[in-house]
């Protein structure tokens, strides 16, 4: 569980140098009311909270198929191939941009959130800033896509809320930054921000790889706790046949 925690913060964290550079436009213009030290942070901390619901939201939806291909045997094989397409993309971005599927209903959907912020951009409530922040989440975003793969090789519902909730987290310094300081950032700073993200990307892929190659690495290889809970279980059974065919004779 630490494991999880931490390299979903870290992640966050990470991700946060991505965020300043592409999310970090929407938290400049957030209608916050600027009347007070209080306001402001409260309509910060309602954005912020909109987009960690969302994460969570996801994480639930990910870790359920993550489950689906635990039952199925395959999660390590997904787990490898998610870390390689992970490195490949930052090896070969214009490639993978190329092969990637135009999907028209995802188009239309993320037009329709657009449409969406631009109408609760206009408000300054609370209720209004929390919106922002759920359907921030669901604008289209390299790093979260990245954070969903962890959350999915993890193989559980509830471990992949928490590590989209802890991710959240780790976005949120950056962000509330931006946000409450948005005069203070300027393009050139968000730009070499930009510069770092490839490294997390590579860094996160190679764990991912690592967690589904079983090497027995304590925290990141829990294959081999389930694969000995499977011999002892065939044990127990050929043992138990064993004892059928001696009473028998």
């Amino acid at each position: 569980m630490e494991t999880l925690i931490g390299v979903a913060v870290l992640l966050g964290l990470g991700s946060s140098l991505h965020c300043l550079g592409m999310c970090g436009p929407i938290a400049f213009v957030l209608p916050l009311n600027r009347s007070s030290f209080g306001t402001k942070i409260s309509g910060t901390l309602a954005y912020n909270l909109g987009r960690v619901v969302t994460y969570a939201i996801l994480g639930a939806v990910f870790g359920f198929i993550g489950k689906s291909f635990e039952l199925m045997g395959i999660l390590q094989i997904m787990s490898v191939v998610f870390g390689a397409l992970i490195i490949l993309a930052v090896i070969f971005p214009r490639l993978i941009t190329r092969l990637a599927p135009v999907n028209r209903g995802y188009l239309r959907f993320n037009n329709f959130i657009q449409k969406k912020l631009g109408y609760f951009l206009k408000n300054k409530s609370a209720s209004a800033l929390f919106t922002i922040g759920l359907l921030n989440g669901l604008l289209p975003c390299g790093m979260v896509y990245m954070a969903l793969m962890g959350s999915l090789v993890y193989g559980s519902v509830s471990e992949g809320v928490l590590f989209m909730v802890f991710f959240g987290l780790g976005t949120i310094p950056a962000m509330g930054t931006a946000t409450y300081f948005s005069n203070a950032i300027s393009s050139g700073l968000r730009k070499k921000f930009q510069k770092a993200v490839p490294y997390v990307m590579v860094v996160f892929g190679a764990l991912i790889i690592i967690r589904g190659l079983n090497l027995n690495i304590p925290y990141l290889s829990p294959q081999v706790k389930m694969n000995a809970e499977k011999e002892v279980t065939m044990s127990c059974c050929s043992k138990a046949k064993t004892c059928d065919v001696q009473a028998e004779e």
